[in-house]
């Protein structure tokens, strides 16, 4: 089998097909059909996945609340040892 030339332009496809494969693949009608039904479920998927995404996320929240409220407490501690220190030693 030997291969076969044709003029390339910027309309043209990038990997050569045959008609015959063409013929094989999935008819217009049927994109357009699926196409369709996702655009339908979209809003449903998106509410998914964002309630996914929440659940998934929390432990990582929650870490970073109490990573943060440690980090204040201490800060309060050793700013209030500081000020005592301070007067004790006057």
């Amino acid at each position: 089998m030997g291969r076969q030339s044709f003029s390339a332009d910027e309309a043209s496809p990038l990997i050569y097909r045959r008609a015959s494969a063409l013929a094989e693949g999935f008819k217009d009608a049927d994109v357009e059909m699926v196409r369709d039904e996702i655009e339908d479920q979209r809003s449903i998927l998106l509410k998914v996945e964002f309630v996914q995404i929440l659940k998934m996320s929390c432990p990582v929240i929650f870490a970073y609340m109490l990573q943060n409220s440690l980090q204040t407490g201490s800060i309060l501690v050793v700013g209030r040892m500081v000020f005592n220190l301070r007067w004790w030693h006057i």
